[in-house]
């Protein structure tokens, strides 16, 4: 009766461990990727500036993004703040938690303009942040983290300015290939759209580069184009 007993203990206990087990071995994304700690997003940022929760170019919530930019199953957080809410001074910070520290990309324009920025977004682990000018002119820059550098690395750069009341010009270059299109929307002498390509290389440029330097040698490329 006892080796019974003993026997169905033994069961019980092989069962018990097998559970246990098949917990420790399931995926611990879920349980990492979620909401950021206050305490975190309160250190990420700088003194005397604050997290920005709604565009001043179109109104509407700007939220903070929780990813996995460096793929490590872990909370990564991207947020953009800005200094006494004075929008000459507005920062994309992202935290990188294999690295256990936050990094900072400031949305630069030429002075005295401001910078106001929208919502960021993400797809295929590539973050894109985008703000305007005081005069519409409209940016978007698209950063994903490199492995062999462990850096956000900026590959794609977007940008649109109107012309005229009638006439605009958006232009897109990835950084990776060197390839980038002008497309001139025009209403003289009727609506039509005129298509540019062509290709420049551009060295390494990640996030901790990007300055009002780097800002204009992006808008040079293709702008042969922009004065037709």
């Amino acid at each position: 009766m006892k080796a019974i007993i003993y026997f169905f203990i033994l069961l019980l206990l092989v069962s018990c461990g097998q559970g246990n087990e098949r917990k420790l071995n399931e995926p611990q994304v879920k349980n990492h990727i979620g909401t950021t700690k206050k305490r975190l997003v309160k250190s990420m940022i700088p003194k005397d500036y604050a997290e920005l929760t709604e565009s001043p170019a179109n109104g509407r919530e700007i939220k903070r993004l929780i990813l996995d930019l460096d793929k490590d199953n872990q909370a990564d957080t991207a947020l953009i703040a800005n200094y006494n809410d004075d929008f000459r001074h507005c920062i994309l910070i992202v935290y990188l938690s294999s690295q256990d520290k936050s990094f900072q990309l400031k949305l630069v324009n030429e002075a005295p303009q401001h910078s106001f920025p929208v919502q960021l977004t993400s797809k295929n682990n590539v973050l894109e942040v985008g703000y305007f000018s005081d005069f519409s002119t409209g940016r978007y820059l698209s950063l994903k983290y490199e492995g062999k550098t462990k850096k956000l690395r900026l590959i794609g750069y977007k940008m649109g300015y109107s012309i005229s009341l009638a006439d605009h010009c958006d232009k897109s270059y990835n950084l990776i290939s060197g390839d980038y299109t002008i497309q001139l929307q025009k209403s003289l002498p009727q609506k039509h759209v005129e298509t540019f390509t062509g290709n420049v290389k551009s060295g390494p440029i990640y996030m901790s580069d990007f300055n009002l330097s780097v800002l204009k040698k992006l808008d040079q490329v293709g702008s042969k184009y922009e004065l037709d």
